[in-house]
């Protein structure tokens, strides 16, 4: 009887439906490497009876096990977007249980059943009257973030879609994201406060403030400008100088009441 080499150990693990199809590569390339070398290092060396051990371990056990797992992520599939990552990710894993038979990672298993837990039944319900909800209730909010996002480098596509395309509707799970951090918060905070200098109010520049341009003071011409920046006093307002035709922008922060000298 002819003697099985290593590489006809790995031809078999290369071919096997009991290994994922990462795994099925993996043993090729250790083909691959073998042919050319006619031998493996000692760190190859040791793949090969790990991957046996895998295709044996698929083999033995119950069929019910994956199946089951199998129906559980199709089932999850019904329900995501399915032209997202998630719905890549189940694909992946679905073939992988399918057609080795094989248990999810741990890290595997926390992924789907984080995507299982955002994509209930009620939760593609609430996705399915989104649309309606963003329109009437999240405009605003996403069109005053979006101008703050596009200074910042982050959440750029949307936030450009956001303010270019008035029917646009951003996924859910992202505009949560977007609108639910610290720095939104402070956007949002400073939008909705009154303003402490209303329109029609003198201001002058503080010292050591960026408010160029109001070295004599101006008048307060509105208090609802896009914001910019996530810190304490970044509302802004547009404020004409007195000394000049052109009104300029300024931060809260950067400008305080202005009180004309008394007149002796």
């Amino acid at each position: 009887m002819a003697r099985v080499t290593l590489g006809d150990r790995l031809e078999v693990l290369a071919s096997s439906p009991h290994l994922p199809e990462g795994r099925r590569q993996f043993a090729a390339s250790l083909l691959a490497h073998y042919q050319k070398r006619r031998s493996l290092t000692k760190g190859r060396r040791v793949w090969v009876d790990r991957l046996e051990a895998m295709v044996e371990e698929a083999k033995n056990r119950d069929p019910s096990e994956h199946e089951a797992l199998v129906a559980d992520i199709e089932n999850v599939m019904t329900r995501v977007e399915p032209d997202g990552w998630s719905a890549d990710f189940l694909a992946s894993i679905r073939d992988q249980a399918k057609h080795a038979g094989a248990r999810l990672s741990r890290r595997q298993q926390e992924i789907f059943d984080k995507i299982k837990s955002e994509n209930t039944p009620e939760m593609v319900e609430r996705r399915g009257r989104w649309a309606h909800e963003y329109q009437t209730h999240h405009r605003e909010t996403a069109a005053v973030l979006a101008t703050y996002y596009l200074t910042t480098g982050y959440w750029l596509d949307m936030a450009r879609a956001i303010i270019d395309d008035a029917e646009y509707v951003p996924p859910m799970d992202k505009f949560q994201k977007m609108s639910q951090n610290k720095f939104a918060a402070k956007v949002l905070d400073a939008w909705r406060a009154d303003p402490k200098y209303p329109v029609g109010t003198s201001v002058i520049r503080r010292d050591n403030a960026k408010a160029w341009g109001l070295g004599k003071g101006g008048m307060v011409l509105s208090t609802t400008e896009p914001i910019v920046s996530a810190s304490a006093g970044c509302k802004r307002y547009k404020v004409l100088p007195y000394d000049a035709a052109e009104p300029i922008m300024v931060e809260e922060r950067d400008v305080k009441l202005f009180r004309r000298p008394k007149v002796k």
